[in-house]
């Protein structure tokens, strides 16, 4: 992230490794978190349901809980009432550039009395790097590249 006015600049990198039905294994500024994605309800109410345990940097222990409505019904019913409630509205598009890279470009939407305020909030590369298997001798680090 960039801000010109301030002129200051942030970076944030994220690590993942998938272990498929534990889930996946996150590392970030955070800490260490297992992840597992699950779906739960079906047709109109259909959601998403992300649940991870983790330990942070520090030591302590937390949980994270996300639920991420799959429907175009449930989600328009969220967006209404949030708009009605003063809420803003955080919204992340993404262009996929090739298979490794996506743009993303976050905003936000707040209703300030009758104004509709949108608050952009940047653009962010995610890069997904090929999928590898390390192995550890006893003289070097061996990285093995997987098709």
């Amino acid at each position: 992230m960039a801000d010109y006015t301030s002129k200051q600049a942030h970076m944030f990198a994220k690590l993942e490794h998938e272990f498929g039905e534990p889930g996946k294994i996150a590392i970030d500024v955070t800490g260490v978190e297992l992840q597992r994605k699950f779906d739960v309800l079906e047709d109109v109410m259909r959601t998403e349901v992300n649940l991870g345990v983790g330990v942070s940097w520090d030591g302590k222990p937390y949980i994270n809980f996300d639920a991420m409505p799959r429907s175009n019904a449930l989600k328009a019913v969220g967006l209404v009432a949030a708009m009605q409630q003063g809420r803003s509205i955080d919204l992340r598009p993404s262009r996929s550039v090739s298979d490794h890279l996506a743009i993303e470009s976050p905003f936000s939407l707040y209703r300030d009395g009758s104004e509709l305020n949108v608050q952009v909030h940047g653009l962010i590369g995610a890069v997904k790097l090929p999928r590898t298997d390390f192995f550890v001798s006893k003289d070097d680090i061996v990285a093995v590249k997987r098709k």
